[in-house]
Formats: structure tokens, sequence, C-alpha cells
């Protein structure tokens, strides 16, 4: 994510479709850093991991981490965005399925019960480029119902 507009963007979505007011959010595979700077920008605790570090924004909420094993205590936070990380980590690092279920156990982890993941595919930004209006129905919202 290049742009603090589509890091708001995103957030509008999920709370005009989840009316949630999240507190605290994770971002996997933050890269640079736009959508955590920006969420916390907003007033929400944002932290983001990635495996390397070309993080630009404040130090803080940012963390090396892998998503197979997320260094954050249990039902920590009210979302967790998915931007990329998972359709890279299939694509450019060859996960296979055993280290995917890793990521979904992890993710439902630190996820508050009632709490919501949200994943946005290349597509959602591929089309966005192109020029597309309702790109919106791309982002998948995900919402934790048990612990």
């Amino acid at each position: 994510m290049e742009d603090p507009w589509e890091a708001r963007n995103i957030l509008d979505y999920v709370r005009g479709i989840t009316q949630c007011s999240p507190q605290t959010a994770l971002e996997l595979g933050c890269g640079r850093g736009v959508l955590v700077s920006e969420w916390n920008r907003l007033k929400i605790r944002t932290y983001g991991i990635d495996l390397r570090d070309v993080y630009e924004g404040d130090r803080s909420p940012f963390v090396i981490a892998d998503a197979r094993s997320l260094p954050f205590r249990d039902e920590l936070f009210d979302i967790v965005c998915d931007n990329w990380a998972i359709d890279d980590m299939k694509r450019l690092q060859n996960y296979q399925e055993e280290a995917l279920k890793k990521i979904a156990r992890e993710t439902h982890r630190v996820l508050r019960s009632g709490g919501y993941f949200v994943t946005l595919p290349r597509a959602f930004y591929t089309l966005s480029w192109l020029g597309f209006e309702d790109v919106k129905s791309f982002i998948g919202i995900y919402r934790k119902i048990r612990q």
C-alpha cells in the first residue's frame, strides 16, 4: 500500500460493514507501514509485522516477526488485516497449506472474540488501478465467533 487514502478507505469500509469501532489492530506483512501509520494517526493502536525491515514509520508499532508465530498475547486485537501478505506468502515464499493453517490459527488466537480478520487480495489493487469503482467486494471480512 502506497497511499494513506487507501488505508482510510479500507477502515471506512470495514467500519461500515461491521459497525465496529476498533481500538487495536494488527497488519500482517506491513511492508513500509502506510496502513499502520495512518490507522495510528486515526487513534487505532495498530501494530505491523513483516519478515523484513523496510518499515518507514514510527518504530514502536513495528515488529520483525513471522505470521506463523505471532509475538502477541491472546485476544489482543479487534482487527487483523492481511494486505496482500497471504497472497505473497503463497506466491513468493511458496508457503504450503500447513504454514497457511498456522497463520490462520495465530490470527484466530490474537483476535478478540467478535473481532474481524480483513483480507485484501492483490486483485483489489489491480482493479482499483484500472479505474473500477466497486472494488470493495474483493475485501474479505471474517468475524471470530468463538475462542
